[in-house]
């Protein structure tokens, strides 16, 4: 195991050193829970650690944990739980010896984390490892490729979030609010639309109308088969009637439903407000039909406002 940590150390192009011992008083545990490939964790997980703990306590043997000095204390790169079950089982120092990297770069350290975890550690989210491809993109010069690669996500899923982020930049600098209201594959849609005074009109229409991803979709393959810049805009400007007229006609048809709704309520209420005397004024021989049929009227009409409503 020693050696493979070696190799692996190795192909990173990291210096590094090793410890036989090295004592748990020296490392900086706080420091070394924020150096996780888990971006959102933070934190041990207890499962993990109470089996590692267990081990432990058996006299199981571990590999060496890997580790960077900075100042006078040591930050864990890969071995967070195999420590805190060290500590809960109170040892003073870690006897598997460790690895000391040497002054990496922040790049090397990302790619070391991302790395370790991918081979042993517990599993990151594929938000924790874009995180990491955009920081080796962004800041040490990465290719695409390359940093969707180390962290282990898909460089289609790496592109899609750059472009995707490209154009909540171009709807921000065109002063389009509530972009966060339409869903990720609209906005990625609609990015594809090329003249800025369209793209801003058509996510300002799809905030409006509430469109689906779907209805984007179609809506953004209409406007980019039309050649000309008014002929998109009359197309935008036609989507956008006849929406509103589609919510016209639904208001309407809501308005009569009510109305209606109020008509077999008022005919509901009548009909259960019929009294034995308004039976029993008719003829002996229709009143026992009379009260079947009233109070089959009644339930009717009391299972169809249920159902209006």
């Amino acid at each position: 195991m020693s050696d493979r940590i070696a190799e692996w150390l190795t192909e990173k192009g990291v210096a590094f050193s090793k410890v036989e011992t090295l004592l748990i008083a020296e490392i900086d545990i706080k420091e070394s829970l924020k150096n996780q490939a888990r971006l959102a964790s933070g934190a041990i997980n207890k499962d993990q650690m109470e089996v590692y703990h267990t081990a432990l306590t058996n006299g199981d043997l571990f590999p060496p944990i890997v580790v960077m000095k900075r100042a006078d204390k040591y930050i864990i790169i890969d071995g967070n739980n195999r420590i805190a079950a060290a500590k809960q089982a109170e040892f003073e120092a870690w006897p598997f010896g460790a690895y000391v990297v040497e002054d990496p770069t922040a790049a090397q350290l990302r790619s070391l984390l991302i790395s370790a975890n991918k081979t042993h550690g517990l599993p990151t989210s594929i938000d924790d490892r874009i995180e990491h491809a955009v920081f080796l993109v962004e800041e040490y010069g990465q290719s695409k490729t390359i940093a969707a690669q180390t962290v282990g996500v898909s460089i289609s899923k790496l592109k899609r979030y750059f472009e995707r982020r490209e154009v909540a930049d171009r709807a921000k600098r065109l002063g389009i609010r509530k972009l966060h209201t339409i869903s990720a594959t609209s906005i990625e849609v609609l990015g594809r639309i090329r003249l800025d005074d369209i793209f801003a009109k058509a996510v300002e229409l799809t905030i409006a109308h509430n469109l689906t991803s779907d209805e984007a979709k179609k809506f953004q393959k209409i406007i980019r088969n039309l050649h000309t810049r008014e002929e998109q805009m009359n197309a935008i400007e036609y989507e956008d009637q006849r929406l509103k007229a589609e919510k016209r006609e639904v208001t309407d048809l809501n308005v009569m439903a009510r109305k209606r709704l109020a008509k077999i309520k008022d005919v509901t209420t009548r009909c259960k407000a019929l009294s034995a005397s308004d039976i029993q004024s008719l003829p002996g021989e229709m009143q026992e039909s009379a009260r079947n049929n009233i109070e089959v009227a009644c339930k009717h009409l009391g299972h169809l406002y249920k159902a209006i409503q």
